[in-house]
């Protein structure tokens, strides 16, 4: 009977873990946040975005990458360059630009 009971609060757990984290993926990113973007040495891009309510600053916070040009972000298809900042509204999409390999980061915060 213990068996049991232990059994039936395991998966009621699980259960109860698996329907809040399925609430969570609804709802619109708490601000600030940063998200990391790269281009592998292949050139192959994999892009990071973010969700959100509301207006916000979106900081190319860093930009590393390969010899040549200085590397920038792109946030919402907009160049941007290390410590430069750009308005976004609802959604954050962030790529690299420059000589691969590359890794972005920006920071978005609340306006």
């Amino acid at each position: 009977m213990r068996r049991q009971w232990l059994l039936i609060s395991v998966v009621g757990l699980f259960v109860a873990g698996c329907s809040h984290k399925g609430s969570e993926t609804n709802l619109a990113a708490r601000l600030p946040v940063t998200i990391t973007s790269t281009t592998d040495a292949n050139g192959n891009q994999h892009p990071a975005s973010v969700g959100f309510s509301g207006s916000a600053v979106a900081k190319c916070q860093d930009a590393v990458g390969g010899p040549g040009a200085p590397p920038s972000c792109t946030i919402n298809g907009a160049i941007v360059y290390k410590g430069n900042s750009v308005g976004a509204n609802g959604t954050v999409t962030l790529t690299c630009n420059g000589q691969a390999p590359l890794r972005c980061v920006a920071h978005i915060s609340a306006q």
